[in-house]
């Protein structure tokens, strides 16, 4: 069996290691293939969440080197930072997880 990477094309990759792991069933290369796959997978952006409504909070960081802290949806496209109190637009804050939703 030949497989050829797709390096500029991360999602085809996957899908052909995918019918990889597949057609080779249960064995060794299996299982390599499979570690392969996750690491190509974890490599991958994940896609980012949509804004929560008011009242909504999410943890974040604004810059890539500043700690991840906690803000809450306040008025439209401003966010407040808990811990500073300094206002953010829904843009500047970076890799947002969802703590709560808003109402």
């Amino acid at each position: 069996m030949k497989i050829e990477l797709e390096l500029n094309d991360p999602q085809r990759t996957l899908a052909d290691l995918s019918a990889a792991i597949e057609a080779t069933g249960n064995g060794q290369v299996s299982r390599r293939l499979g570690v392969l796959h996750a690491y190509i997978e974890d490599q991958l952006p994940k896609p980012r969440i949509p804004e929560p409504s008011k009242w909504g909070v999410v943890e974040a960081h604004h810059d890539v080197n500043a700690l991840r802290r906690r803000y809450v949806h306040i008025d439209p496209d401003e966010w407040v930072c808990v811990e500073s109190g300094y206002f953010y637009s829904w843009p500047d804050l970076v890799d947002p997880v969802l703590i709560r939703e808003g109402i």
